[in-house]
């Protein structure tokens, strides 16, 4: 077991070394000026691991790292991340870990570090005083946007403490503010499949759920269109822009794209979303209304309030919000998931798994939607308008579906795109037989060393086919 191991898992965050080598850093190149979106001057951008506006995560020791800065409270630095940016993070451990712990995420605002949760708010204590793991990533730099590659990096710094500490999965909570309320509500939409944290409930305070929106609010927009964000407008990188947010806002027509809007993937989950009605930023005030009005389009339920200010003077702030009332709210739910008794949809963006689903996208860089439903009574499931599918993998016991029936399994399923595909279920036994459309099928094989049944989907002009499966 290693240093880093050792000290984790004693919970005695501490100095963590590492070879002089991982210390070093790569030559900083530095560029022009850069501007944040409301026009201050940031100051210079650099290659490889400083952060856009100078060097925002300087090593504080080697990489990686822990330093105490508090009572129970550690700032953490991890240097292998899978992207070429550092991770810094603040943990807050409980007095006694006796079991598995319920998780608070905390998503800074824009300008902001981990440092600032800890020092604008009182989540850090009052949620390690209930017991809780306090976790506050800094996604690469301070002014990320959930940009792809702070999305890696706060994935990677939830599976680091996930390997030390006994986590309760279905007790994963997120706050977010301003730009943290965007970016918490696209890295909850993004990471809904069982092979990461879900969150079990989000409070979205005044978040910038639509990137391309504050591109189009902004003063200044270098920015967001330097080659370290995201490289150009929402006009030349619509894809980037619309994977960092919960939705895209059309600043045009004030509505919502109803191709693009990732929080489907979340519409099952409580979100509780506030605004103070004397806040300056009217933009981050619409696009909040917005998201909870989408949610409730794609079948979640509104929970928005425009209160006013318990904290006067502090318009634009964390304090604004009652951080006891938002804790309390929290605490009462578990994580719960689409069951499919209705038509569920979901928008994967990458090759990943999204609910019960493993996605093999046809096309990279571009949305892979799909709808799906499951009867038990009759054990069937729906995939149906999907588009740029390559390939959709699941089990079908995950859907409350019993492949050992005698009647067999049905799948119906359908392809928007009129191309090739393929459905993979898992843990299956091999079949007697399987019919498409009522006819025995050749178009299928099993792989009996991983248990899987692969059906292949050829165009044929009908709007949906059916498989069942005879044991």
């Amino acid at each position: 077991m290693n240093r880093v191991t050792l000290l984790l898992a004693a919970t005695a965050l501490t100095g963590l070394a590492a070879p002089a080598s991982a210390q070093r850093r790569a030559p900083r190149t530095p560029d022009a000026p850069l501007r944040g979106v409301d026009g201050d001057l940031l100051g210079t951008q650099h290659t490889f691991v400083s952060s856009v506006g100078g060097q925002i995560a300087p090593p504080l020791g080697g990489w990686p790292y822990a330093l105490p800065i508090g009572n129970r409270v550690y700032r953490v630095g991890l240097g292998a991340t899978g992207t070429a940016w550092r991770e810094r993070m603040v943990v807050g451990l409980p007095d006694q870990i006796t079991g598995p712990l319920p998780v608070l995420v905390l998503f800074h605002a824009y300008g902001e570090e981990p440092e600032h949760t800890v020092a604008n708010t009182d989540y850090m204590e009052a949620a390690r005083k209930r017991g809780w793991l306090v976790v506050a990533p800094l996604g690469a730099h301070k002014y990320n946007f959930g940009i792809d590659y702070a999305q890696a990096n706060t994935q990677a710094a939830l599976e680091f403490l996930a390997q030390y500490f006994p986590l309760d999965l279905d007790r994963v909570y997120g706050v977010g503010f301003s730009m943290g309320g965007g970016w918490m509500a696209s890295f909850a939409a993004r990471h809904t499949g069982e092979d990461h944290l879900r969150f079990a409930a989000l409070v979205n305070h005044t978040g910038s759920t639509s990137v391309s929106h504050v591109h189009a609010s902004a003063v200044n927009t270098t920015l967001l269109q330097s080659p370290l964000m995201f490289g150009g407008s929402p006009a030349a990188q619509p894809f980037r822009y619309s994977t960092a947010s919960a939705m895209d806002l059309l600043a045009a027509t004030g509505e919502v794209d109803q191709d693009t809007d990732l929080l489907r993937n979340i519409a099952h989950v409580p979100v509780r979303t506030w605004t103070c009605l004397a806040d300056p930023l009217a933009y981050l005030v619409q696009q909040s209304e917005e998201f909870d009005a989408q949610r409730v389009v794609r079948g979640g339920t509104s929970d928005y309030t425009a209160g006013f200010s318990a904290a006067p003077g502090l318009q634009h702030s964390w304090r604004t919000l009652d951080e006891d009332a938002v804790l309390d709210w929290l605490e009462t739910h578990t994580l719960t998931l689409p069951d499919g008794s209705t038509l569920t949809k979901v928008l994967a963006d990458r090759d990943a798994r999204f609910q019960h689903f493993a996605v093999t996208q046809r096309a990279a860089g571009s949305f892979t939607p799909f709808d799906w439903a499951v009867v038990p009574a009759v054990n069937r499931a729906y995939v149906i308008r999907a588009s740029n599918l390559s390939n959709l993998r699941f089990a079908p016991q995950d859907l409350g579906l019993d492949p050992a029936s005698a009647a067999g399994l049905e799948l119906v399923f359908n392809e928007k795109d009129g191309l090739p595909a393929s459905v993979t279920l898992e843990d299956m036994d091999p079949p007697t037989t399987i019919h498409l459309n009522g006819v025995a099928t050749t178009g299928w094989s099993y792989d009996a060393v991983a248990r899987t049944l692969t059906l292949d989907y050829a165009p044929t002009g009908m709007s949906a086919i059916s498989w069942r499966v005879l044991p």
